[in-house]
């Protein structure tokens, strides 16, 4: 089993990657994900929503990744292939059993929800 934090070191190179049956095999079936514009309840949905997102997304640019036992804070640039550049993101993670069984992310999202309003 790997531990919490190869765990979350995986989950985002696999994205980087676009390898998303290895997200998903990363992920917890009733994962919870709570960002500052929606909630995705399954793995299911979110591996979905970060397909749909890794068109925008070039890589992650980890600033640091704090672990205490099963949970986790990453602090990071997303770098995006966008007018953002890069995005500056903290997530939030519980992992169980080696999986992912929850994220919380926190970033300003106003910069996204103007790229999204303007068709981009």
């Amino acid at each position: 089993m790997k531990t919490t934090h190869e765990t979350i070191e995986s989950f985002y190179s696999s994205i980087e990657r676009k390898d998303f049956a290895a997200v998903r095999r990363l992920l917890h079936d009733d994962l919870e994900f709570q960002g500052p514009v929606e909630t995705v309840e399954g793995a299911d949905d979110l591996v979905a929503t970060l397909a749909k997102l890794s068109r925008l997304t070039e890589s992650f640019r980890v600033e640091q990744l704090f672990v205490d036992g099963d949970r986790a804070c990453c602090v990071y640039d997303l770098i995006t292939a966008t007018p953002l550049g890069a995005s500056p993101v903290a997530d939030y993670f519980v992992v169980r059993d080696g999986r992912i069984a929850s994220i919380r992310a926190h970033c300003d999202s106003r910069p996204w929800v103007a790229l999204f309003a303007s068709g981009a």
